[in-house]
């Protein structure tokens, strides 16, 4: 009771941590002659030609990979070791780093047309991995995918860090599942750009054990350029589900933007005593399906929720706060319905 009226107290609300997106983690490796010998391997999977097999030793290893599609090119670089390949000819990229702070980069050179499957285990020690449509030798341009990219991250013991910068997908698909184990991790997900055509992309993002904070923002088209937000057209769909794990974490998600096509949210706080907080905002002119899910499940919580609808009543929104097991707080907006709460704390937002 006395931790939940601290972390109380320490709640503003109304104040957004993140307005935009931090410094673009640029791809880099070691020189050879910094080696006494390679540490990490690359090569061609014998049992199936398309997958490229990428393993690291005990020490920290970094991985960085660069695809340009136009150029019909994958480029993957290790500690004393690189592949090239055209990028037509690799489907799967599959990466263990094992022991030690490794680091493993993934950036597009062009627009994605070629599909991908990248599975990367971290290991054990505090470890980064970077998935970005971000070129990066222009800044603050994110390549489209036009095609599928299909991405698993599982950590283990260490405090981990995901990081995942996208811009537009034009009728392609994104798929980002991670499973960050044991230590205090970290989520930061970035999106810039608008989901348009038949376009899918879908977030499953497991904490598990430690401390967790799992961020997700969608609110600055830097593709565009503009203030009009991250739209869905009528076809597309995005889909997010943030599980903090087992001990206090902190799942933060910001939405805005013209909704034409179906948006699905769950916050799911497991263990423990969390905190989320939940925003979203339907530009005028959407017509699309919301629904949110917020939970704080086992421990004392701590739930915001705000749904602001400028639709005028043309989306369809479904929205839930529920905290659960334990001694919970909540401030949520008016039109979001909220159950198994013991307190309220700060203003509650009424929405016509």
């Amino acid at each position: 009771m006395r931790r939940l009226w601290k972390r109380l107290l320490r709640t503003e609300p109304g104040r957004t941590r993140h307005t935009g997106r931090t410094r673009t983690f640029r791809p880099f490796v070691e020189a050879l002659e910094t080696r006494w010998c390679p540490s990490v391997t690359i090569v061609r999977d014998p049992v199936m030609w398309t997958r490229v097999l990428v393993t690291g030793d005990d020490m920290a290893n970094k991985v960085a990979i660069r695809q340009d599609d136009a150029a019909d090119r994958i480029w993957i670089a290790g500690d004393g070791t690189n592949f090239d390949a055209p990028s037509r000819t690799v489907a799967e990229i599959v990466i263990d780093l094992k022991e030690e702070h490794d680091v493993v980069t993934y950036n597009l050179d062009s627009d994605l047309t070629s599909s991908k499957v990248l599975r990367v285990t971290l290991g054990s020690g505090d470890d980064t991995a970077v998935i970005s449509a971000a070129d990066p030798d222009l800044r603050d341009v994110y390549r489209t995918v036009r095609s599928g990219l299909n991405v698993s991250v599982a950590g283990d013991r260490g405090a981990d860090r995901l990081q995942t910068e996208f811009g537009a997908v034009g009728s392609g698909n994104v798929s980002i599942t991670a499973k960050l184990g044991a230590g205090d991790d970290h989520l930061d997900a970035y999106w810039f750009g608008d989901l348009t055509g038949r376009a899918r992309v879908a977030y499953d993002v497991d904490g598990e054990a430690g401390k967790d904070q799992l961020y997700f923002w969608a609110t600055n088209d830097l593709v565009k350029k503009d203030d009009s937000g991250i739209d869905i057209s009528a076809d597309a769909a995005l889909q997010l589900t943030l599980r903090g794990g087992t001990e206090d974490d902190h799942i933060e998600t910001q939405y805005q933007g013209i909704l034409h096509g179906g948006l699905t949210f769950s916050a799911l706080g497991s263990a423990n005593n969390d905190t989320t907080d939940t925003r979203f905002t339907l530009n005028g002119g959407s017509d699309g399906s919301a629904n949110v899910l917020v939970q704080g499940d086992d421990g004392d919580d701590v739930v915001r929720v705000n749904v602001w609808d400028n639709s005028g009543g043309a989306a369809a929104v479904s929205a839930l706060a529920d905290g659960g097991a334990g001694w919970d707080a909540y401030n949520v907006a008016s039109n979001v319905p909220h159950v198994n709460f013991d307190i309220l704390f700060g203003w509650i937002v009424v929405l016509p």
